[in-house]
């Protein structure tokens, strides 16, 4: 009995033995299935030392910038904000320009012609000194010899206009114009011929030039009013308000443009005297200008200055008195026109609601 039991327990401990797993298996169990994907580890990236270069002083920075502008000057020497910033940092460093002149100069000489850059920005570095006689024979002789280059002619356009010789300046930019194929210099040279043409009286050649400058601009309403606002500036009111009727035509069907062209008709009207005409005009671009608060203002203030000229501000005062709404700036008005008649209550009342 007692041999019988031991076997008993000695085939079920064999048993236990054969199924138990074994140890890897055992490692490998994972309750939340065998498809899990097993973290990756991140490899940590090598750290990059910076290398810092040492700051330049303030003498090579300014070296550098000389060399620069240096650079700038012989490649576009008809531009005057390179040129005049160069002058500053020779005296920044020097105190005085005298060696830059004379390394334009040496430039020069060492150049392979006397039409070269190099000869150019020499005169362009003489007429910023002040040298005009030595600016005008070199560009005249550049010119000569290189008669497809607009630059050396718009610094004799410069040298001319400097010296109020407005015909030859003229002469020199219609030269360069021709010669110009970028779209933002020819408005330029557009432009300031026709400010030439104005001072010279030249009205026609004006138009001609502004008609060019308008088709240049693609139509911008901006640049149509720049003729009619040069010629109110030189009182020349007659031609401006012709100039702003022009401009009144191409508005049309655009109230936040028609109303500022309307409002300088009027100016222009009543500068001229045409009082009852001017008031029509300023009525219109007033009921047009809408909620356009600095216009509204401006026609205001016109129009207070009109009646005022007139000696009819109790008309302006009535007229307004039968607007309705709460317009600050009309009330604002009226309180001030209440005070200068000497209806002071009024005038208080007036300010107190605005």
């Amino acid at each position: 009995m007692v041999k019988l039991l031991r076997r008993s327990i000695f085939a079920a401990l064999s048993l236990s033995v054969v199924l138990l797993p074994s140890s890897g298996e055992a490692q490998d169990f994972d309750p939340s299935g065998r498809g899990r994907v097993k973290p990756r580890l991140r490899r940590s990236k090598p750290s990059r030392t910076r290398i810092r270069r040492p700051k330049p002083s303030g003498r090579q920075a300014l070296e550098a910038r000389i060399a620069r502008y240096t650079a700038i000057v012989l490649r576009r020497p008809h531009e005057p904000v390179p040129l005049r910033k160069l002058f500053e940092l020779y005296r920044q460093r020097d105190g005085s320009t005298k060696r830059l002149i004379a390394n334009f100069e040496r430039r020069a000489k060492a150049s392979s012609s006397a039409a070269s850059q190099e000869n150019l920005a020499l005169a362009a570095i003489y007429m910023h000194a002040k040298r005009d006689q030595d600016a005008r024979v070199l560009l005249e002789k550049i010119a000569a010899a290189k008669p497809r280059l607009a630059s050396p002619r718009l610094l004799l356009a410069q040298l001319a206009q400097r010296q109020k010789q407005l015909s030859q300046a003229r002469k020199w930019y219609r030269q360069a114009l021709r010669l110009t194929k970028q779209k933002l210099e020819r408005e330029h040279l557009r432009r300031t011929l026709m400010l030439l043409a104005l001072d010279q009286n030249d009205y026609t050649k004006a138009t001609q030039h502004h008609r060019a400058l308008v088709k240049l601009a693609g139509g911008s309403l901006f640049v149509r009013r720049e003729l009619a606002d040069e010629l109110f500036k030189r009182q020349r009111y007659e031609r401006a308000s012709k100039a702003y009727r022009k401009l009144v035509r191409a508005a049309r069907g655009d109230n936040r443009a028609l109303a500022p062209a309307l409002t300088n008709l009027g100016h222009a009207l009543a500068k001229q005297g045409k009082m009852d005409e001017a008031m029509r005009v300023l009525g219109r671009a007033r009921r047009l200008a809408g909620r356009q608060a600095g216009i509204r203002n401006q026609i205001l203030a016109l129009m207070t200055e009109i009646f005022r000229e007139r000696g009819k501000l109790n008309d302006l005062i009535s007229l307004l008195e039968k607007e309705r709404g709460r317009d600050p700036q009309r009330i604002l008005t009226l309180a001030g026109l209440y005070e200068e008649v000497g209806r002071v209550d009024d005038a208080i009342v007036a300010y107190r609601k605005a």
